[in-house]
């Protein structure tokens, strides 16, 4: 239960008023996760973020890089809406079917405290996303995600790159949370011939995974990129998803495969 509100004006007064509490003070976005029974983030302190300017979405370059900067506050719903979001990060922040809650989440809290429901983690990931944090200047979002996950998020940077990225949820109704999510993306070279592959997958309960062997032989033609079939049995050996009531541990690896491949096909299409 929630029984002190902080709200600074500042940064460096967050930063203050986190420091002065130990660590022990949550960050607050719009509340859609902490002391939520889904999440394990119950505190009595929070530090608003609202009064921050983090609710910003803008294109243009950081340091040497061009791309989209997308503040911390900016909320699924901001993502569908304005003219700047990539039009495949739309798409994966529609995985979230209720219109309330894209008005709520916001992209901070998503990949800081819920990515093991984030239907949008494994889309940024493909799209080789970086976290900007004030102790570090930026790093990848998958280290980010397969670190212990400490510091304010500041931004979210997605570099403009030639890249086809595709999506891919498998759930059991539309308001229950994807079995597996599913992104591929293709960047290319100056030549338009495929340089790199990123297949990033995240299993219900877990966090997002790249699937790396995958992605070399899809790369170097050991895997032939139209064979669906060898694709859905090479995912099926490296996934390790549990069995619960959601599916046997052998469905979700089969689906995981068929969600891969049609990511893929897609993005050959």
């Amino acid at each position: 239960m929630i029984k002190e509100f902080l709200k600074p004006d500042t940064l460096e007064q967050a930063l203050q008023f986190f420091e002065d509490h130990q660590g022990l003070a949550g960050f607050f976005g719009n509340g859609v996760f902490i002391n939520n029974h889904k999440y394990n983030l119950n505190y009595e302190t929070v530090i608003s973020l609202k009064n921050l300017g983090l609710d910003r979405l803008v294109r243009g370059p950081v340091k040497k890089s061009r791309g989209v900067t997308i503040g911390a506050l900016v909320t699924f719903q901001n993502l569908i809406d304005h003219d700047n979001t990539p039009r495949i990060l739309k798409q994966a922040a529609l995985h979230e079917p209720s219109r309330l809650i894209r008005n709520m989440k916001t992209i901070g809290g998503d990949i800081s405290a819920g990515p093991v429901l984030s239907g949008l983690s494994p889309c940024l990931v493909a799209l080789s996303a970086r976290v900007q944090k004030k102790d570090l200047e930026s790093i990848l979002l998958e280290d980010y995600l397969n670190s212990n996950r400490k510091g304010l998020v500041l931004n979210i940077f997605i570099p403009d790159k030639d890249v086809k990225c595709k999506i891919k949820k498998v759930c059991l109704q539309s308001n229950s949370p994807a079995i597996v999510t599913a992104a591929v993306s293709m960047h290319y070279d100056q030549k338009k011939k495929i340089e790199k592959i990123i297949i990033a997958v995240r299993e219900i309960g877990k966090k997002v995974i790249r699937l790396g062997k995958i992605e070399k032989q899809l790369e170097n033609g050991s895997i032939n990129a139209v064979d669906n079939v060898s694709i859905e049995k090479a995912v099926f050996k490296q996934v390790n998803p549990v069995s619960d009531i959601n599916g046997t541990s052998e469905y979700k690896k089969y689906i995981a495969g068929v969600a891969v491949a049609d990511c893929i096909n897609q993005c050959l299409a």
